[in-house]
């Protein structure tokens, strides 16, 4: 669905050398990127395109993501609602529960460049934000939110 929905949306006229397989390095290079196991470089070489050509394509795919948010997060309601309640009851003995919440720090790709970028510095050395998710049974995201900083104790964020 991503690699469709993005595919579509793509303006192949500008920035990628013609030689190259779109089909394979668009979403694949956006993926190494954001896993954050990757820097800009190491895939400019992976994949035989430009650094400015990681960022597009990074950015599209990021684009692409937020724009399919309100057809894959979706908090429970009507019968989906009763069948999350049923099989967490089912299979984790909790009755009335139709989530789970956890929060975590999201690394950033490089150091922020806000006059307070102090508040995104985690006591691990890295500029992080947090995230609160709610998953449902299957795991599935259902809520998230992405407000506080790093420096944001946890009581504060839940």
């Amino acid at each position: 669905m991503i690699c469709e929905t993005s595919l579509d949306t793509l303006d192949l006229s500008s920035s990628i050398n013609s030689g190259i397989n779109i089909n394979f390095s668009y979403e694949n290079c956006s993926l190494y990127r954001l896993d954050g196991k990757s820097i800009v470089w190491d895939l400019c070489l992976k994949f035989g395109i430009t650094e400015g050509t990681v960022q597009l394509f990074t950015f599209r795919i990021t684009l692409t993501l937020k724009s399919l948010k309100s057809h894959v997060i979706i908090w429970p309601h009507d019968d989906y609602y009763q069948e999350v309640r049923r099989e967490f009851e089912e299979k984790c003995k909790f009755p009335n529960v139709i989530g789970v919440l956890d929060g975590s720090h999201i690394n950033l790709f490089e150091t922020s460049s806000k006059p307070n970028k102090n508040v995104y510095f985690t006591r691990k050395y890295r500029y992080t934000i947090h995230l609160q998710t709610v998953v449902d049974y299957k795991g599935l995201f259902i809520f998230y939110d992405i407000v506080y900083s790093a420096s944001a104790h946890d009581a504060k964020v839940f």
